[in-house]
């Protein structure tokens, strides 16, 4: 959404869950990731007027609660979920097994 303009460029339904982290990339231009309570963080090519999924991973850390970007690596994401023994998760998007 461009806050000097009525309405938005586009909506998305990126997940089964609430959606509950969203992160551009300062270094990517055209680079999202999203976060749900449904256990997932979801990458996101925006660069044409309908976003397009990149990849899909589940983090194993149960319902993510947070996201950031690295502020030093352009492509490394932290989320934070509700798993006790495993509630923080880094990830680098370029290992990405669905793009290998």
């Amino acid at each position: 959404m461009d806050a000097r303009k009525a309405g938005a460029f586009w909506s998305i339904q990126a997940h089964e869950k609430e959606a509950t982290g969203l992160c551009l990339s300062s270094y990517c231009a055209d680079l999202m990731v999203t976060a749900s309570v449904d256990e997932t963080v979801k990458v996101w090519d925006i660069k044409d007027k309908e976003p397009k999924l990149v990849t899909v991973k589940n983090l194993n850390i149960g319902p993510i609660y947070t996201l950031t970007a690295c502020p030093d690596v352009p492509y490394v994401f932290c989320a934070g979920g509700s798993k006790k023994d495993n509630h923080m998760y880094l990830w680098d998007t370029r290992e990405n097994e669905q793009g290998k």
